[in-house]
C-alpha cells in the first residue's frame, strides 16, 4: 500500500526532471527517493550522471546513493569501488569506511586487493603510461584526499622518489579546477626549498603525476603508531623543527592548511618533514574559503566557515602537539558533530610524564590552541619562543 502511494510522488518527482534534467538537486532527489522505494536499477540511472558534479555535496552525496543502489543490486565490486572514492577524498568518511568494512567481510573482492599489484593499479592510475615512460612502480605508500603515493625509481635520475598520482576523478572535467589548484600549490611548495619541507623534483600535469623526495622513514603518524608516545626529547625536538619549517614556510608567503601526523615525515626519529602541499594557498590570497584540509585539526573559526591563514596553521600544531602528548587525538568526530570546537586543556597524568617538558608543552598548547585566533602566537617564530 506504502508503494501505491508513494508512487505519484515519484511520477511528479520524474516530471520535473524531465523538465528540467540540468538540476543536480532535483536529479539527486528522485534518485534518492527511487532508491528509498526499492528500485536500485532506477536510482543508479538517474544517478550516475551526478558523479560528473562540481558541487562537492553533490558529489559526495551521488556517490553514497551509487554505493547504496550497487550493493542492492549485488554489484559489489562498483559498491566497493565509490566507498574507496570517498576515502581517498576523506579517510575518516563515516559511511564509506561503515560500508567497506561490511562489504569487505561478507563479500570479498572478485578481483585481487590493490595493495598487491602495484603495476597494474600504477597504469590505471596513470593515463599514457607514466611508469613506461620514466618511472618504475615498486610499491603502494599510501592514498590521500588528492591521490596514491608509490615508491619508485626514476630512470632518468637514478634514484628512488615518492611518485603521487591524482585520483582519476580529479580528471574529469567537472574537477579541472581543483587539479590546476594543486599544480599551482605543488609548484609553490617546490620552491621553498628548505631541509624541513619535502623536495619536488618534477610535476607533469598531462600524467597527473608529482615526483617528490621518498623519505622511507614514513610518517609521523607511523611513529606514533609503532612508538606509542613520544619520549620528551624526541617529542621536543619535533615540535621546534617542525615550527622551524613552518615559519620559513609561513614566511615564503604560503600558508600550508593541513598540519596533521600524516602529512609530516621523518628523516630521523625528532627530524620532521613537511609535506602534502595540496591545500596551501597564499597567505595575501584573497579567497577566504577553507579549501580542504583534516576538521580534526581545524580551528574553531574554520569549523564556522572562515578559511587557513597562519593562525589556523598554529593551531594545528598545538592540536598535533595535545596528540603527541596524550596518544590520541585531541578531539573526535563526535565532538565537531554536537558543535564542541573548543580545544580541551591536556591532562595532568600525560603533562607530569614529561617532566619539565610537558610543563612547557602545556603553556605551548594553551596558547596556540586559543579559541580566539588573536590569543594565538602571531607567528611559528612566536610560538617557538613559547618552548
Amino acid at each position: 500500500m506504502s508503494e501505491l502511494q508513494g508512487a505519484p510522488s515519484i511520477n511528479k518527482l520524474r516530471a520535473r526532471l524531465a523538465a528540467d534534467a540540468t538540476n543536480e538537486p532535483l536529479r539527486l532527489q528522485v534518485a534518492q527517493t527511487l532508491l528509498q522505494s526499492g528500485d536500485a536499477k532506477a536510482a543508479r540511472e538517474v544517478g550516475l550522471v551526478l558523479v560528473q558534479s562540481s558541487a562537492d555535496a553533490l558529489w559526495e552525496q551521488a556517490h553514497v546513493l551509487l554505493g547504496q543502489a550497487a550493493e542492492q543490486l549485488g554489484l559489489h565490486d562498483e559498491a566497493r569501488a565509490c566507498w574507496e572514492t570517498l576515502l581517498a577524498l576523506d579517510v575518516d568518511h563515516v559511511t564509506a569506511r561503515a560500508q567497506l568494512a561490511r562489504l569487505s567481510k561478507h563479500s570479498p573482492p572478485s578481483t585481487p586487493p590493490r595493495t598487491t599489484s602495484y603495476k597494474a593499479e600504477a597504469t590505471l592510475l596513470s593515463p599514457e603510461g607514466v611508469v613506461a615512460a620514466r618511472y618504475e612502480i615498486i610499491a603502494e605508500l599510501g592514498r590521500g584526499a588528492t591521490g596514491t603515493v608509490f615508491l619508485a625509481r626514476d630512470t632518468h635520475l637514478g634514484l628512488q622518489v615518492a611518485l603521487k598520482v591524482l585520483h582519476p576523478f580529479l580528471g574529469v572535467a567537472a574537477r579541472s579546477e581543483m587539479r590546476e589548484r594543486f599544480f599551482r600549490e605543488a609548484r609553490l611548495a617546490a620552491a621553498l626549498r628548505h631541509p624541513g619541507v619535502v623536495a619536488v623534483y618534477d610535476l607533469d600535469e598531462h600524467t597527473r603525476s608529482l615526483s617528490l623526495e621518498y623519505l622511507p622513514l614514513g610518517t609521523l603518524r607511523e611513529r606514533m603508531n609503532a612508538a606509542g608516545r613520544l619520549d620528551a626529547g624526541e617529542l621536543r625536538a619535533t615540535v621546534e623543527r617542525l615550527l622551524l619549517t613552518l615559519a620559513h614556510v609561513h614566511g615564503s608567503g604560503l600558508i600550508h592548511g593541513d598540519i596533521k601526523p600524516r602529512n609530516i615525515l621523518l628523516r630521523a626519529p625528532g627530524d620532521p618533514v613537511l609535506g602534502d602541499f595540496g591545500v596551501a594557498r597564499l597567505c595575501d590570497s584573497n579567497d577566504n574559503a577553507s579549501g580542504g584540509g583534516t576538521p580534526l585539526y581545524f580551528a574553531p573559526e574554520q569549523l564556522r566557515g572562515a578559511g587557513s591563514s597562519i593562525a589556523t596553521d598554529v593551531f594545528a600544531v598545538g592540536a598535533l602537539v595535545w596528540e603527541l602528548v596524550v596518544g590520541r587525538a585531541m578531539r573526535s568526530h563526535a565532538d565537531l558533530t554536537s558543535g564542541r570546537f573548543e580545544a580541551p586543556t591536556l591532562p595532568d597524568g600525560a603533562v607530569a610524564d614529561l617532566g619539565a617538558t610537558g610543563a612547557a608543552l602545556a603553556r605551548f598548547v594553551a596558547s596556540t590552541t586559543a579559541t580566539a585566533p588573536a590569543a594565538r602566537p602571531a607567528s611559528a617564530q612566536a610560538a617557538l619562543a613559547l618552548l
